[in-house]
């Protein structure tokens, strides 16, 4: 999420600089740039569902099995490769 938003504000201050230096400007450059935002947005959305889902989860009564949480798997700071 954080790297689409990073390029959204790359992409947004390369338009801007060309609009202004140059003095053109692209619709299809703007719409491409508006998917970077729209797609950190629906990534954002689906992390807070599943932090949700986990602050949800009540185990149930007398089972003995292990559980684990998304967060645990997802939001660590180790990495897996």
């Amino acid at each position: 999420m954080e790297r689409l938003l990073l390029f959204f504000a790359v992409a947004s201050i390369g338009i801007a600089l060309r609009f202004f230096i140059l003095g053109e400007f692209e619709w299809k450059q703007l719409l491409i740039v508006s998917c970077f935002f729209a797609g950190a947005l629906l990534i954002g959305g689906i992390e807070w569902w599943l932090a949700w889902l986990d602050a949800r989860y009540e185990k149930a009564e007398g089972e003995d099995v292990w559980h684990t949480h998304m967060a645990e798997r997802f939001w660590t700071e180790k990495s897996v490769c």
